[in-house]
């Protein structure tokens, strides 16, 4: 691929480490890649923005957050899944929760 999406933290004050996402790209596979790039508001937030993917056709970043409106456990904000549209090159739209009625549990292997 051409593009390459990852998290890493960069440590806050009174807060601890920050997980944002990054994406670096290169012009063609096997050029070296560029340095990683933040993706910035408001795919980042003031909470934790971790474990990119992309969709298998490459048109949906799904990635982990307890940013506001994810759902509340006992010791706070939990990571939910959230989704963002991918617009080319390596921009991406707003990112939206994920709907729980279209979770569905994957099987178990046995």
């Amino acid at each position: 691929g051409r593009e390459m999406y990852l998290f890493r933290g960069d440590p806050r004050p009174q807060v601890g480490i920050d997980l944002d996402l990054y994406v670096a790209i290169r012009p063609h596979i096997g050029a070296p890649w560029s340095a990683p790039v933040d993706l910035g508001a408001p795919i980042n937030s003031p909470a934790n923005d971790q474990e990119p993917t992309l969709s298998d056709d490459g048109e949906l970043l799904l990635f982990a957050s307890n940013r506001d409106g994810s759902m509340m456990s006992p010791f706070g904000r939990s990571l939910d899944l959230w989704v963002s549209s991918v617009e080319p090159p390596g921009r991406t739209a707003m990112s939206t929760g994920i709907d729980r009625a279209m979770v569905r549990q994957a099987p178990v292997a046995e």
